[in-house]
């Protein structure tokens, strides 16, 4: 986890150094998902936007305690940016894929409007392949995730022609390392998804469990290298220098 984390990070540390940078989608604080400490490291100011206030209030609270000064953190719909035109160097999402579908275009309009030239929008966001793509089938039985990811980068491309953007595809695959063990990543997964199902008693608890150890039982065992389950992501950096 921790090496490929900071592979990532080297390669994106240089859009990130910037006065302002907004982030969409900064989830309740937790690493699992949030990559909003790492900005903050480089970043002057963070502006951290989720649109669920219990998520919010968790965030700040986490944030608070481990004393990061230059985070902000505000609720506040992605698609309606209560933001003045060009008020920041750079956007980053690593929940875009989360997002509704049908206002994902508003949200990459949303985001060029308050980004000043030249324009940087980073996306960091789990692979259609990673392993939480099948994981979520516990949670919601109807939802293809790996197809939302799919759709999602399509969205993408198509925003990228549209807007003059260019696409610098720093990284297709990369394998996070995301949980040290299967026990860490079930208790994880029930967390993540809370805001999905949860489970109402402890019987449902065990099933769901079950569910899910039974789904990595039939995956590839390189999901499962020295003790650790690879999340694999994707990275990608939309630019814009000039009108």
């Amino acid at each position: 986890m921790k090496k490929d984390r900071e592979m990532l990070e080297r390669k994106i540390s240089k859009y990130m150094r910037v006065n302002n940078l907004l982030e969409l989608g900064c989830f309740n604080g937790s690493e699992l998902g949030s990559y909003t400490s790492m900005l903050s490291k480089y970043a002057d100011h963070v502006v951290a936007i989720d649109i669920d206030n219990k998520a919010v209030e968790t965030a700040r609270e986490v944030y608070r305690s481990k004393k990061i000064e230059n985070i902000e953190i505000i609720q506040m719909n992605a698609a309606q940016l209560k933001f003045d035109d060009s008020s920041f160097d750079c956007v980053v999402s690593s929940s875009f894929h989360e997002m509704f579908p049908l206002i994902q275009p508003d949200i990459l309009k949303e985001a060029d409007r308050v980004l000043k030239y030249p324009k940087k929008i980073i996306f960091m966001e789990p692979h259609e392949k990673s392993v939480t793509c099948q994981l979520f089938k516990v949670f919601d039985p109807n939802e293809d995730h790996s197809q939302r990811i799919k759709n999602t980068k399509k969205v993408i491309i198509n925003f990228a022609k549209q807007h003059g953007y260019t696409i610098k595809r720093l990284t297709d695959t990369i394998a996070m390392n995301q949980f040290d063990s299967r026990e860490e990543l079930l208790n994880s997964m029930l967390e993540w998804w809370a805001d999905i199902h949860v489970p109402s008693s402890e019987d449902e608890r065990n099933k769901m469990i079950q569910n899910i150890e039974n789904i990595l039982k039939k995956l590839s065992p390189n999901y499962f290298k020295k003790n650790q389950v690879n999340e694999f992501i994707w990275n990608w950096v939309l630019e814009k220098k000039t009108k």
